[in-house]
């Protein structure tokens, strides 16, 4: 019997744009990106995108479950939860 699922949630196919929105979007004062300026979140987009990419690559190597959130970010988490 497992105890613990680890899964991967990361932002694979985006634009620097569009993950900049999303980021907005869900902000609450929870999220550590909450407490960055615009200016400051905008400038990281792209370094956001490739450490994703990477973990992403980790997560693959160590057959961790992953997911790509970069769309449909709402159903593929309902998804996840229905599946455990």
């Amino acid at each position: 019997m497992k105890k613990y699922n680890i899964i991967g949630l990361t932002y694979n196919d985006i634009t620097s744009n569009d993950l900049y929105q999303n980021i907005k979007k869900q902000d609450t004062e929870d999220d550590w990106t909450y407490y960055y300026s615009n200016e400051e979140l905008k400038r990281n987009m792209d370094y956001f995108i490739e450490s994703n990419k990477y973990f992403n690559s980790k997560f693959i190597e160590y057959k961790i479950a992953a997911y790509d959130v970069s769309f449909n970010r709402e159903k593929i988490l309902n998804d996840i939860v229905n599946s455990l």
